[in-house]
């Protein structure tokens, strides 16, 4: 990790992502709150802005319900974009390693990556 230093290097590659993944459409995926630090990002999804109502709840999961969140990540995991979700948010991470070319494909890649900053 010294070696290569990454910790510095995460600091910049995600200062570059949160810069230039700049929504083009901003209201594909209304999004509560992004955030995050370095490389690892979270964002909570819900259907209304002003009010912060979650699109699913516990009871939806537990009913079985298909949740948004597991849409969403299917569609991103099926454009090569993994990511970890979980009831109402996904977390984004990419490797250490990532570089800013591949952060710009990324974000052409993905619904979500192109609304990254529409927190309220």
């Amino acid at each position: 990790m010294q070696r290569l230093n990454l910790v510095d290097r995460s600091n910049e590659m995600g200062a570059y992502s949160e810069k230039n993944c700049t929504p083009s459409r901003p209201n594909i995926l209304p999004s509560a709150k992004v955030r995050g630090i370095g490389l690892f990002w979270a964002v909570e999804l819900v259907k209304d802005q002003q009010t912060k109502e979650p699109f699913n709840i516990w009871q939806d999961k537990l009913d079985g319900k298909p949740m948004v969140v597991d849409q969403i990540a299917a569609k991103m995991t099926a454009q090569g974009v993994l990511v970890m979700s979980w009831m109402s948010h996904f977390l984004l991470a990419p490797p250490l390693i990532v570089t800013k070319a591949e952060i710009d494909e990324l974000s052409q890649r993905s619904t979500v990556l192109s609304c990254w900053r529409c927190s309220a």
